[in-house]
């Protein structure tokens, strides 16, 4: 199911998560096209370049009528973004199953696309992981998008 269409059983959380990943993508991309030139030269590591993106998520500010918080982590070479979300508490099964295949149609082809042009950060081990909960505390998804997930992507287009 498409986000489009999970946006009416979702009360907005659609479009409260295009908003965040175009933003987060926005500075994403920034930080590593940035980065690039830096890690070419050997004065960065990947994990510097993870550090500083989740600087930069976190130096924004990502709230709005659904968002109650979004911060990032690096983690080494994982960078973690967790999200709470104002969503309905013990959403059905199918729901959250449909709110996932969702986030993963649109995150994958995002973060595959912005790690595209610069240096392969994803062959040299970065990785991302996005984590909504709901304000009950309820983790409603997690995707994480990795090398082999892009290859994957790019392997289906």
């Amino acid at each position: 199911m498409k986000l489009e269409a999970a946006a009416h059983t979702h009360k907005g959380l659609y479009h409260r998560c295009m908003i965040h990943t175009g933003f987060m993508f926005f500075l994403m991309v920034g930080v590593v096209h940035f980065c690039s030139a830096f890690v070419l030269a050997g004065n960065l590591t990947v994990e510097s370049v993870a550090s500083e993106i989740a600087k930069n998520h976190n130096a924004a500010k990502h709230t709005d009528d659904m968002t109650v918080s979004s911060t990032a982590e690096a983690r080494g070479k994982q960078i973690v973004f967790t999200n709470v979300l104002r969503v309905q508490k013990d959403l059905p099964k199918q729901k959250l199953d449909e709110f996932r295949n969702a986030l993963l149609e649109e995150l994958v082809p995002k973060v595959c696309a912005a790690n595209a042009n610069s240096v392969p950060f994803m062959k040299m081990g970065l990785y991302y992981t996005f984590v909504y909960y709901n304000t009950y505390g309820q983790k409603l998804a997690e995707i994480t998008v990795d090398r082999a997930a892009c290859d994957k992507w790019k392997a289906s287009r």
